[in-house]
């Protein structure tokens, strides 16, 4: 039994006979969690009050989507997304679907680019507040929108009106797709264990500031995404190739973390964790790395990478660029195509009640005689 908990709000998690195969032995076990769940909850009760909510249906801003009988559970904040649009007036634009979040110009300012007319003024004035409310969105269950909402956040202490037209296009894409979310399978008996699998991938020197790179990261389990990310690194790479690197090892750094947490919450996972990466450079460096010459600069704890290998804790494997789903996290420039691609295999289209649309209410005015 696990015990989550933020503030004032706290989570119970156990497992359900309705979930697993019954044996004695499971039986026992199921036995005993109802036993110091119940103890826990009356010992609670008697030190602080408290309201005994159910099943989970919204927690934090989110909303839990479960079908027991698929074996799904999804995490959508249509309802939260929903308050940030009518916050800043964008519940009604009006704009075309078919574009992805990210800006389609350059967004380093220009001294020519610093004019605010009277329609940006309450939207620009309040972009750090947007970018804010943005992020919590990015961090739990919108991967989508991480690369265009960390990109625009390097310029809220100075906006120009250039990214308040970036904002605007982040709020329309949000009120086109306000229905997705991420979504987790349940193995069946017979199936695979659960696996993890690493995405990683970095474009280069892509900042024009200060020509560090951006790293896109992603580890999927149980169908769904459960760390994504895309940020500047934290060093100058001197080629592509040990940008890409850079992400790698960063991603092998997640991949250790997850395994620490599994192993504390007594979860199998098999080893090695494939990390999938479209460079082949990158790949042969890790697997011969003395005959690599021209990248003896690189950081002895980057070596750490070799170790995991050596040790079959990760397997790097070389997927196509198409394939690579940490695409999406470093550039803006993909095509609607390229990006619902990425999309498809992080996120999903859910049933969220916010979304459902209340019965409209009779307009008939007949009096009976």
């Amino acid at each position: 039994m696990l015990l989550l908990t933020h503030v004032d709000d706290i989570l119970l998690a156990y497992n359900k006979s309705s979930d697993l195969t019954i044996t004695p032995d499971i039986q026992k076990m199921l036995d005993e969690i109802q036993v110091v769940r119940k103890a826990f909850i009356a010992k609670f009760a008697h030190r602080f009050d408290f309201l005994d909510n159910g099943p989970v249906h919204h927690y934090l801003g989110m909303e839990i989507i479960r079908d027991r009988t698929a074996g799904t559970l999804g995490l959508c904040q249509a309802a939260y997304l929903q308050r940030i649009l009518k916050r800043f007036d964008q519940h009604l634009c009006t704009r075309s679907s078919s574009h992805t979040p990210s800006a389609t110009v350059e967004l380093a300012p220009e001294d020519t680019d610093t004019f605010y007319g009277p329609k940006e003024t309450n939207l620009l004035k309040n972009l750090r507040e947007v970018i804010g409310a943005l992020i919590y969105a990015c961090t739990a269950t919108r991967p989508d929108l991480s690369y265009a909402v960390s990109a625009l956040a390097s310029y809220v202490s100075n906006p120009a009106k250039k990214h308040y037209k970036a904002a605007k296009r982040i709020l329309s894409y949000i009120r086109n797709s306000l229905n997705f979310g991420i979504q987790y399978t349940r193995v069946t008996n017979g199936s695979d264990p659960y696996r993890l699998q690493g995405y990683s991938d970095a474009d280069y020197a892509s900042d024009t500031r200060t020509r560090r790179s951006r790293s896109g990261t992603l580890i999927l389990f149980g169908g769904g995404p459960i760390i994504w990310g895309s940020s500047l690194q934290s060093v100058i790479a001197l080629s592509s190739t040990e940008s890409e690197y850079n992400a790698a090892i960063h991603l092998g750094q997640e991949i250790a973390y997850v395994h620490q947490i599994f192993e504390a919450m007594n979860i199998p996972v098999p080893k090695p964790t494939p990390l999938l990466c479209d460079n082949e450079s990158t790949i042969r460096i890790i697997k011969d790395r003395f005959k690599m010459r021209n990248t003896r600069h690189v950081q002895v704890k980057f070596l750490k990478m070799e170790e995991w290998i050596k040790d079959k804790f990760i397997e790097m494997v070389k997927v196509p660029s198409k394939d690579n789903l940490a695409d999406w996290f470093t550039k803006g420039t993909l095509t609607y195509e390229q990006f619902c691609h990425n999309r498809s295999g992080v996120m999903h289209p859910l049933n969220s009640s916010a979304l459902v649309e209340p019965p409209a209410k009779s307009s008939s005015n007949v009096q009976s005689k």
